[in-house]
């Protein structure tokens, strides 16, 4: 497995003070920009072996106890957009998007975007596949795939682990075996992500279809009005042109519901001010900017998403 790759990088020859950084720069070549951070860097290692078919990239990701976020900065930096699919082969991988929360283990799979804000974390040692795409290409054959970003329905148990097995052959190839059929392999991947997909949805498509449409609308509106203290779903309903009930339908179809994906995009723009070091802010600054009125109640809920106060978070990064 990756025993030829394009690339390969690992930690383990670095000085504890530059490994940090230097895995930040390679996750930044090899993905997009993704702001990490360890607990400690005093024993912690990490790498990463990539091979390139002509329009994705297949990783393998090893690493220590670690975060990544994808946060609004970081977005704002890259130009081209791309589902990112972690496969892990060892340990369990926590992610966060669109309001939607959990932990995926072997012979599971999530599939994320690099458009919208995501969380990525492990506690323990991680080793697993990683494949980018970009969302175009994959858009363009199958309209509806964002709808499966952060475990929208749970991965199909035959056709992911077929998958799975796809992305390890192509990865033991030689170099000169991939270049050759570089097309070929690509479009079979292609097909086989797009039959995955597909195999998920089960019900009625074009009633799935319609109740994700509003979802996305809502997420937009949530992403515009999240600092207002009194946004209530009344108002988000109205602005849709729906009723409070069918909104609530359809929120509860893509596996959330509104204060859920309200908490978890209020959390998100906090986490990202915390880590912003030109901002002076106090903490109950940042979360009266972010629609929470109660100072206690967000230092509560905050550490239940990320593990620590949003105090210890300011005063981990200022020592980092």
């Amino acid at each position: 497995m990756f025993s030829f790759p394009d690339r390969h990088f690992s930690t383990d020859a670095l000085h504890t003070s530059k490994k940090l950084g230097a895995w930040r720069e390679m996750i930044s070549d090899v993905f997009f920009r993704v702001d990490i951070d360890t607990a400690t860097t005093d024993t912690w290692s990490a790498s990463i072996s990539e091979v390139n078919l002509q329009r994705s990239s297949i990783s393998r990701y090893i690493t220590e106890r670690a975060r990544g976020v994808r946060s609004r900065h970081a977005i704002s930096a890259d130009i081209e957009e791309f589902y990112i699919f972690v496969f892990p082969l060892e340990g369990t991988m926590y992610f966060s998007q669109y309001g939607r929360e959990g932990v995926v283990s072997v012979g599971q799979y999530v599939m994320l975007r690099s458009s919208d804000f995501y969380n990525l974390s492990c506690d323990t040692y991680f080793n697993g596949i990683f494949l980018k795409v970009p969302t175009k290409v994959v858009d363009e054959v199958y309209k509806d795939a964002s709808r499966h970003c952060s475990n929208w329905r749970p991965a199909h148990p035959v056709l992911s682990k077929v998958f799975l097995s796809n992305l390890l052959a192509i990865s033991d190839l030689t170099a000169e075996e991939r270049n050759s059929y570089s097309w070929c392999l690509d479009r079979q991947l292609l097909g086989s992500l797009i039959a995955m997909l597909r195999a998920e949805e089960g019900g009625n498509l074009s009633s799935t279809s319609a109740t994700h449409g509003l979802f996305e609308r809502l997420t937009r509106i949530v992403e515009k009005r999240y600092s207002q203290e009194k946004f209530t779903p009344a108002i988000a309903a109205a602005e849709l042109k729906v009723s409070v009930g069918y909104m609530h339908r359809c929120v509860k179809a893509n596996g959330t519901s509104f204060s859920e994906l309200l908490r978890d995009v209020r959390l998100a723009r906090s986490f990202e001010m915390l880590q912003d070091h030109s901002l002076r802010l106090q903490v109950g600054e940042i979360a009266y900017r972010n629609g929470f009125s109660d100072h206690s109640a967000f230092s509560k809920i905050f550490r239940q998403r990320y593990g620590k106060t949003p105090t210890e978070l300011r005063d981990q990064l200022v020592t980092v």
